[in-house]
């Protein structure tokens, strides 16, 4: 439980930077949804791996017993953030299509849905995986 809370903080620093970017991008720089969704979830994504890494789960620590080296979690973790961005922007964008909901509060409950069910159980069991005892 501690893990999970302290993934949640982490993932908060990083929603707060995501979803400030993308309100700055799509609003005063005009780009289209997408991009703005894209942009904001790469450099929050940024601030969510060094907090996860180095304090949710601590991997940064040889002693941890983790299964894969920092190349490894990098590679994993820009997997897992391809995928949650593909998935908040789907999200959004079908609220936004099809039910009438603005992008912002859009965003709000697909950053929601996706960061518990999908970003939280990727990082725990595959990216920051420790190695068996």
């Amino acid at each position: 439980m501690l893990t999970f809370s302290l993934a949640q903080v982490s993932a908060g620093a990083g929603s707060v930077v995501d979803y400030g970017l993308m309100v700055c991008c799509r609003q005063l720089l005009g780009f289209p949804l997408f991009w703005a969704i894209a942009i904001g979830g790469v450099v929050g994504a940024i601030i969510n791996f060094t907090l996860n890494r180095y304090w949710t789960f601590r991997s940064s620590d040889p002693k941890a017993g983790y299964t894969s080296s920092l190349k490894g979690q990098l590679l994993r973790f820009a997997l897992t953030v391809a995928g949650s961005i593909l998935l908040k922007y789907l999200g959004t964008y079908a609220l936004q299509r099809y039910a009438g909901v603005d992008y912002k509060l859009g965003k709000l409950a697909a950053d929601l849905v996706v960061s518990v069910l999908f970003n939280y159980t990727l990082q725990r069991f595959w990216v920051f995986r420790r190695a068996p005892k």
